[in-house]
């Protein structure tokens, strides 16, 4: 087994008690409402295109308690909700449900100054990314400032990824769509992948002592069933899971879905790596 430095708290859930069941969740992940000089909040939630489907992208309940949280605290100066694409780069929030949660919190839904592409020359080391972006890849320029950032994702049993969560919409977000080069290994390029989502994270950072400057929760109500495992489809489980480390929060959802984390070669490359 994988061995976790990091704190991930485990909430079972239901539809009737879930505002308090998250509020449990992150009060456990040490999660606390922000500062005054946390900088603005960025909760990035998984979209994609054709509308919510049970268990395949952010749930607005999942939404819901990340905002009451950061919105409460009265110190953020703002909380921004960006819909992700799966695939990479900005999501289509319509049909979600999000419209009104994020209203009713006073929040908003990240537009095109977030998503406006700025370079970002990654380590040295790094040479398959590098050369997957032609040089330097991109960031979206709402993340090349201070803040905190929230992964808000739902657990996807998945045949290459085992189970993908927090990671893979991370690096949905940082580099985004990139296409891998053809003789790079795909567990090297994740790898990698990740080792630059670091560095951005990294730079990101306000050194905030009130709290994490990156949450990862993963909504595991419903489970997605991918596509590869016997068509799409969804699985009631009825638990969260959130922590600072998104590699540390799909470990344990690995284990909860009955796989080894010290046998999923994605997760194994990355804790050798020193990633997670």
């Amino acid at each position: 087994m994988i061995a976790l430095r990091t704190l991930v708290a485990i909430v079972e859930a239901r539809p009737e008690t879930i505002a308090e069941d998250y509020r449990r969740l992150l009060d456990l992940a040490g999660v606390e409402a922000p500062g005054a000089s946390a900088g603005p909040v960025t909760l990035a939630a998984q979209a994609g295109a054709g509308g919510w489907f049970p268990g395949a992208g952010t749930p607005p309940w999942q939404i819901e308690g990340l905002l009451e949280r950061y919105a409460s605290g009265g110190g953020a100066r703002g909380v921004g909700v960006a819909a992700v694409d799966p695939r990479g780069g900005a999501g289509d929030a319509q049909g979600w449900g999000w419209g009104d949660v994020i209203a009713a919190r006073g929040a908003s839904l990240a537009g095109n100054d977030f998503w406006a592409e700025r370079p970002w020359r990654p380590a040295a080391h790094l040479l398959g990314l590098a050369a997957a972006a032609g040089g330097a890849p991109t960031v979206p320029t709402g993340l090349a400032d201070p803040g905190i950032l929230g992964l808000l994702a739902v657990p996807s049993l998945d045949p290459a990824w085992t189970v993908a969560g927090t990671t893979r919409l991370l690096l949905s977000l940082v580099p985004g769509a990139l296409r891998r080069p053809r003789k790079l290994p795909w567990v090297t390029y994740v790898s990698e992948c990740l080792a630059f989502a670091r560095e951005v994270l990294a730079a990101r950072s306000t050194g905030d002592s009130s709290g994490p400057g990156t949450v990862a929760v993963l909504d595991g109500v419903i489970w997605e069933i991918g596509p590869g495992l016997r068509g799409r489809g969804p699985v009631g489980r009825n638990v969260l899971i959130a922590g600072t480390d998104p590699v540390a929060v799909d470990a344990v959802a690995a284990r909860l879905s009955g796989a080894d984390p010290v046998r999923v070669p994605w997760l194994k490359a990355v804790a050798d790596a020193g990633l997670g």
